[in-house]
């Protein structure tokens, strides 16, 4: 998906879709940083964990705890690198 595709899409969205979205990027994120053997994979997906994080604190949105994201992400999954 290209960068105009996703914005697109993105503005199409009401808040609450654009909250889950950013949530699901955030698990998928983590999940990839803990699996990651390497440190250089593990790192940038914490980076963007983080950058995720720090939007949706930033928005007022309720972040689920560190195990429910873990459950909730996937392993190479949109969102993470």
């Amino acid at each position: 998906m290209t960068n105009t595709t996703t914005t697109n899409t993105m503005n199409t969205m009401n808040t609450e879709e654009k909250n889950a979205v950013l949530k699901r990027k955030l698990a998928n994120a983590m999940k990839t940083q803990y699996g990651s053997l390497g440190r250089g994979k593990s790192f940038r997906n914490q980076c963007l964990a983080e950058e995720y994080r720090a939007t949706l604190e930033a928005l007022g949105v309720t972040i689920p705890n560190q195990w429910e994201l873990l459950e909730l992400g996937t392993f190479n999954g949109r969102g993470s690198c």
